[in-house]
């Protein structure tokens, strides 16, 4: 998986959609210590594509802290409960199944993750960074 985010990453037109949401330098990309976010070909796509335009590495991100991160608060979720709605044999089947929900995956909801944030952001600093999932 670690090898083939960055694609993914670029499949998504994480830029191109961040800038249109946001507009361009009104945003800031943020990276959480989970393994797929720190390996190499990751952090390598990231720099590339996001140094310039706002980078938060995790070092930069607190041990435990609320899911802020798009990935991890829709895309992961969606992702999973729709892969695994059934049991699968083996691993090729879920493999086979992960990667159906993700071609089908619509953009305009990756759209509407995104434009989320904000009030999570908000959110969160009102509960001075607890847990405010329940609160959105």
């Amino acid at each position: 998986m670690t090898d083939t985010l960055p694609s993914l990453l670029q499949t998504l037109m994480l830029v191109s959609t961040l800038d249109a949401t946001y507009g361009q330098g009104n945003w800031v990309w943020t990276q959480d210590g989970a393994p797929s976010h720190t390996s190499d070909a990751v952090q390598k796509y990231i720099i590339s594509k996001l140094s310039s335009k706002g980078f938060w590495s995790k070092e930069m991100w607190p041990p435990s802290s609320p899911n802020l991160n798009p990935l991890d608060y829709f895309v992961w979720t969606h992702v999973e409960q729709r892969a695994c709605a059934t049991s699968h044999p083996n691993v090729d089947a879920l493999k086979a199944s992960v990667n159906k929900v993700w071609a089908a995956m619509n953009t305009n909801d990756i759209v509407n993750a995104c434009k989320a944030f904000r009030s999570r952001i908000e959110a969160c600093i009102k509960a001075e960074g607890s847990i405010f999932e329940n609160k959105l």
